[in-house]
């Protein structure tokens, strides 16, 4: 872990699995305890000025310039101080070629869903999204085999034409 600096200088935030991603620049003296607040309140609510927010960008991680072929488990992929990023230009759809690196006193966001959205702070302790319901974790939500037979069957019983059912007409 890294050693409690207890301020932070920069939260990377990543809405949607690097949909989108920001820096926010701090100003100094803000603290661990002021991002986590906003962490607590805003619910990860990223469009609103962060505590002490001096400047925002979007960026995109060098790792992502050219992505790896296949899957590699998300834990793996977030980003981690000493990571290399460039500041991007939606606009013109380019980036600036100057690498920047992420610095050990910063935070990390991922803002998705209740139930993958954490802030991880400097000392490396990750917060869950504070609506985030571990009871609610579960299959309950999961459809079952005959539900997804019913449903397979009523599908292609459909009005609209699809792939596998083409409406005839006499």
């Amino acid at each position: 872990m890294t050693p409690r600096t207890d301020t932070v200088q920069a939260v990377f935030i990543s809405e949607e699995y690097t949909y989108l991603c920001h820096v926010v620049l701090l100003d100094k003296g803000i603290t661990e305890a002021q991002v986590e607040q906003w962490w607590q309140e805003s619910k990860g609510r990223y469009s609103d000025p962060l505590p002490g927010e001096s400047r925002r960008a979007r960026i995109i991680w060098k790792h992502d310039l050219k992505p790896e072929n296949g899957w590699t488990p998300v834990d793996e992929t977030w980003p981690h101080p000493g990571q290399t990023f460039h500041l991007l230009d939606q606009d013109s759809n380019t980036y600036d070629p100057t690498e920047y690196v992420m610095p050990k006193d910063c935070a990390f966001a991922h803002v998705h869903m209740d139930e993958d959205s954490f802030l991880r702070l400097p000392d490396g302790r990750q917060v869950p999204h504070p609506d985030y319901d571990p009871s609610d974790e579960g299959d309950d939500d999961e459809p079952t085999r005959l539900q997804m037979l019913v449903w397979g069957v009523s599908s292609t019983e459909s009005l609209l034409p699809t792939f596998n059912n083409t409406q005839r007409r006499s």
